[in-house]
């Protein structure tokens, strides 16, 4: 199966995935590993930077649809409605599903303003070059929708407001056994 957890900076998605990850034996792929790789060798939001993004990613999903030896994948990513590129990111996952011949589940995390703003200042964000910036995530969450196909018949949304990341991992997993 591909998991794919979107939600906005900060509310959690790579924490729960990590319990996932446990949880089901998954392979995971943080959005951050490949944009931290592209920052790496270009300026960030440069054309170099976005046709190195591009490249790494469709290197990277080439290599995945070929890989049977992986059961279950899990991706975090940032995606927003308002994004035509967004919304074609991630059916670019769902498209990797289907050449994998599995299943496809997306998840939205949703979390209330202000726990998603204590969450953004935790430790370790900043070395991992993660968003740390309060007023930039109010922006984000004033201007922008968290992408979720409504349509797709395997979704889930989890408020996570008040679970635990372990909680979290165990409605995400209780959702998958019943499909």
């Amino acid at each position: 199966m591909l998991i794919h957890i979107n939600g906005f900076p900060g509310v959690g998605k790579l924490t729960v995935a990590r319990e996932l990850e446990k949880s089901l034996g998954a392979c995971l792929i943080d959005n951050h590993a490949i944009i931290n790789l592209a920052t790496m060798a270009t300026d960030h939001g440069s054309s170099e930077y976005l046709k190195l993004l591009s490249d790494l990613t469709n290197s990277l999903f080439s290599a995945l649809a070929e890989n049977s030896s992986l059961k279950c994948l899990i991706f975090t990513n940032v995606l927003a409605s308002e994004f035509e590129g967004d919304i074609s990111r991630l059916e670019r996952h769902r498209q990797l599903a289907k050449a994998r011949n599995e299943i496809f589940i997306p998840v939205l995390l949703t979390c209330e303003l202000e726990e998603n703003k204590s969450r953004l200042v935790s430790v370790g964000r900043a070395e991992r070059q993660k968003l740390t910036k309060t007023n930039i995530l109010q922006e984000i969450r004033d201007s922008y929708t968290p992408y979720h196909p409504q349509n797709d018949p395997n979704n889930l949304i989890v408020d996570v407001t008040k679970n635990s990341p372990q909680e979290t991992a165990a409605i995400i997993k209780q959702h998958i056994d019943s499909l």
